[in-house]
């Protein structure tokens, strides 16, 4: 069981099991426990809907959703248009977490939104133009995990940095000008439209 799971030891297999399984997941119950330690357990129908997202090669198939994730500040305001305008023309709705209303934790919200889109659009570009946002990594990273794809973009200005950037160089990125955003907003929409995985949205 710990080499099925991935865990060294009994507490971080009970951890698994019951504070994130049982619990937070509610993807297993415990219906008894027996002398000796043994307990039985059930998967509940949550559990097995798990499953069956697990078993599915193309997560969120269904999807009307992409998330969005980027540098949240007044100077990218006019990107932020051109990507939801990308997103929309092609069929989605777009999702940024900062222009969503909630009251959940910040981290939880954008992993539950993640996992309801059918593909994320990273922007890389960053206040240094030596070095791609760091931040956007954890969503990018988690979306892969999950299968979900992503489509990578960042400013001309910093094509050099994140041409280098040893994580993201073997993925192709669609760069974007100032001055030319409605090319950009055309590329993006071509691009997310001719996705294999992706493809024209239901909107």
């Amino acid at each position: 069981l710990y080499a099925l799971s991935y865990c060294s030891n009994s507490e971080e297999f009970r951890f698994l099991l019951f504070d994130v399984l049982e619990k937070k997941l509610e993807c297993i119950k415990v219906e008894s426990t027996f002398v000796g330690g043994s307990i039985d357990i059930k998967i509940t129908p949550k559990g097995w809907n798990r499953v069956k997202e697990m078993e599915n090669k193309t997560p969120n198939k269904n999807s009307k959703t992409a998330f969005i994730a980027m540098w949240i500040d007044p100077s990218m305001n006019n990107l932020n248009t051109a990507i939801q305008n990308s997103i929309k023309q092609a069929g989605y709705k777009p999702v940024r977490i900062d222009e969503k209303k909630h009251s959940n934790k910040i981290d939880d919200e954008i992993l539950s939104e993640i996992e309801k889109s059918k593909f994320l659009v990273c922007d890389l570009t960053s206040a240094a133009e030596d070095k791609p946002r760091g931040s956007v990594y954890f969503e990018a990273g988690y979306a892969k995990g999950k299968g979900i794809p992503v489509i990578w973009t960042c400013s001309e200005q910093m094509k050099k940095a994140q041409t280098h950037s040893f994580d993201t160089r073997q993925y192709k990125c669609l760069f974007w000008n100032e001055s030319k955003l409605e090319d950009f907003i055309t590329e993006l929409q071509t691009h997310i439209e001719g996705d294999k995985d992706i493809g024209r949205g239901p909107l």
